[in-house]
Parts: C-alpha cells; sequence; structure tokens
C-alpha cells in the first residue's frame, strides 16, 4: 500500500496544508511518525553521500499538524531523499547554530529511501521520546538550520524566517 504527504511550504499554502492534516488527524499523524523512526540495519544497498538530499520543509509553531510520541505539538524538520538511492544518514548532523554544526547526529543505521521523506522532532526535552530528535528547538522568530554530512562539510543551510 503506497502512501502520499503532499508537503507545501509557500505562506500562502500554508492554510491548505493545515486543513488537510487536521481532516486527516491521527491518521496523518501516524503516517509521519511511522516514517520518523530509525532503520534497525542500514540496507546493503544505502550511500552515504548527500546527492538528492534536502531540508524539504520546517514547522517552528506546531500547533496540531503532528503530535510527538508523548503526546506533545513538538516542532519538526523534513528531510527528502531525491536521489535514485538510499541514504544511510549514519554520522549525519543538524544544527541552529554555526558555532556548534553537529548538535544532533543521526545515530547509525538511519536510512533515509529513495524518494522519501523523513520528519525529526526538534524539542529541547528528549526524554522518552520514540522518534529521532534534535534535542534542540526551533524559534518562531527565526533562525537558520543547518544539515551537514558526517565529514562536518555543510550540505544545506536554511533560513528560516520569523512567522507573523
Amino acid at each position: 500500500m503506497n502512501y502520499a504527504i503532499i508537503s507545501l511550504s509557500l505562506n500562502t499554502e500554508r492554510g491548505i496544508f493545515m486543513k488537510y492534516f487536521k481532516k486527516l488527524g491521527g491518521l496523518a499523524s501516524a503516517l509521519l511518525l511511522v516514517t520518523a523512526l530509525p532503520c534497525a540495519t542500514a540496507p546493503a544497498t544505502a550511500a552515504q553521500n548527500a546527492d538528492g538530499l534536502c531540508i524539504n520543509e520546517v514547522c517552528t509553531q506546531n500547533k496540531n499538524s503532528f503530535t510527538d510520541s508523548l503526546g506533545r505539538a513538538s516542532d519538526w524538520i523534513e528531510l527528502f531523499n531525491g536521489s535514485n538511492s538510499d541514504i544511510d544518514l549514519t554520522g549525519f548532523g543538524f544544527s541552529d547554530s554555526v558555532d556548534t554544526p553537529m548538535k544532533y547526529v543521526f545515530p547509525s543505521g538511519t536510512v533515509i529511501k529513495k524518494g522519501a521523506h523523513l520528519l525529526i522532532v526538534a524539542n529541547k526535552n528528549a526524554d522518552g521520546m520514540t522518534e529521532l530528535n534534535t534535542g534542540f528547538g526551533l524559534s518562531k522568530s527565526g533562525e537558520t538550520l543547518m544539515l551537514s554530512a558526517p565529514d562536518g562539510n555543510m550540505v544545506q543551510k536554511l533560513d528560516v524566517p520569523a512567522l507573523a
């Protein structure tokens, strides 16, 4: 069975995106949660490169589009693998600080399938969570989010604007 989650990123389309998730409610949250779980072992075909990997969407003021495993409306980051092969994210990292480029490092065996999305929670309190979680929150006042490769080279730098 195939599922598709449509991700809209323009501010004018945000209302449509939120209405979509409100209508799907628990089903949409469950689908997002399932895609956020790391693989137990990395498939032999997973490459460790950043070709096709990008930050697809960021939610800095989640009210009700996603509920984490503790029932909180945590902020989140969505990665997309636009390449033709699976990508092993082991050692890749996220940060909201140029001074500390690898605040969060993906655990060993985390794989994002080709053409797939991966949801990562951004919450300061990771205690008891089952999802991948950065351990830092995202500011609705705006900030910079960075995705880095295991060698420390920056894959993507995204300036997240302040919300009105």
